[in-house]
Parts: C-alpha cells; sequence; structure tokens
C-alpha cells in the first residue's frame, strides 16, 4: 500500500514539473505569444461587434418611432399616476380637516359641559351652605 501512495506521488510530482515545462516553452515560444495576442484581439472585436448590434438595433428602434412610442406610453401612464396620488391627496387632506374640525367641536362641547357642571356644583354647594345654616338656627 505505500508503494501504491509513493509511486502515485512521484507521478503527480513529474507531471506538474512537466505541465511547468510546457508552459515556460509556450511562454517563450514566439507563435504561441503570437497567438494569445491574437485570441485576446479577438474577444475585443467580438466585444465590439456585439455593441455594434445593439446599437443598431436600439437606432433601428429610434428610426422606426417604436422607442417614441414605448416612452409616450410610459409617459401617459406615470402621469395618470401622478393625478391619481394627487386625487387621493388631497381627499385625504380634506378628511383630515374634518376630523380636526369634528374633534375642535368635541373640545367645545366638552368645555361647555364642564362649564354647565361646576355652575351646578357651585348652586348645589349653596344650597347645602343654606341648608346647614337653617339647620343651626
Amino acid at each position: 500500500m505505500c508503494t501504491f501512495s509513493r509511486e502515485y506521488s512521484n507521478y503527480v510530482d513529474k507531471m506538474q514539473k512537466y505541465s511547468q515545462q510546457v508552459l515556460a516553452a509556450e511562454e517563450s515560444d514566439e507563435s504561441f505569444v503570437q497567438l494569445t495576442c491574437q485570441q485576446k484581439e479577438m474577444e475585443k472585436l467580438e466585444l465590439q461587434k456585439a455593441d455594434l448590434q445593439t446599437n443598431c438595433s436600439q437606432t433601428a428602434q429610434v428610426m422606426n418611432g417604436e422607442k417614441e412610442n414605448t416612452l409616450k406610453q410610459e409617459v401617459e401612464m406615470l402621469s395618470k399616476k401622478l393625478i391619481a396620488v394627487q386625487q387621493l391627496v388631497e381627499r385625504k387632506t380634506k378628511e383630515l380637516q374634518q376630523e380636526q374640525e369634528k374633534q375642535l367641536q368635541h373640545e367645545q362641547e366638552t368645555q361647555v359641559l364642564h362649564k354647565r357642571n361646576s355652575a351646578q356644583l357651585l348652586r348645589l354647594k349653596m344650597q347645602i351652605r343654606q341648608l346647614q345654616k337653617e339647620q343651626l338656627t
């Protein structure tokens, strides 16, 4: 079992050394360097091609008026939403004003009731004092 693991580790080491040698040879080889440069250039060109194709389709949409129509529809939809929100805000402010008026009216009513109750209490106290005086005399 130990010999197998030793042989395997030797094999792994040899393969690593070999792959490093291949990489070093490829990096030093002029044709390989040119190939990598050409591959990078090819990737750049493919990206440019994709960009041009998307720009071309966007340009076609602008020329046909499709983009303008979609933008007009979006503007109309947003303006409708804005009007709806403004109406909602107006309705809520009216409701708020009505509630504030109700609250003010209730406060005034409670103040009137407090005054009436205090006046009744005062009269009752005076009547009690009078009755107490009459009883003493």
